[in-house]
C-alpha cells in the first residue's frame, strides 16, 4: 500500500484511511469514494487502493519551500 500524500487543500501531513475513502481531519476534506457510491461501508463493492491512489493523485499546489 503506498503512503499518503499530504491533504492537496490545506497540506496537513496526516490524512485518514477511512478504507472506502481518505478524510482530513484538520480541514475535513473527503477524496473519491470508493464503495460504488453508497453511504454504507458494509456493501460489495470496496477498492482501498483506488481511494488512495485518487487521493494521492489530486492536484497539489506547489510548496513555499519547492517554487
Amino acid at each position: 500500500m503506498a503512503d499518503l500524500k499530504p491533504c492537496p487543500n490545506c497540506e496537513y501531513d496526516a490524512p485518514e484511511d477511512l478504507y472506502v475513502t481518505v478524510r482530513c481531519p484538520r480541514c475535513l476534506m473527503t477524496g473519491p469514494q470508493m464503495n460504488g457510491g453508497r453511504n454504507d461501508d458494509h456493501c460489495d463493492y470496496k477498492d482501498r487502493e483506488r481511494a488512495i491512489a485518487l487521493w494521492n493523485d489530486l492536484p497539489r499546489r506547489k510548496r513555499r519551500n519547492e517554487i
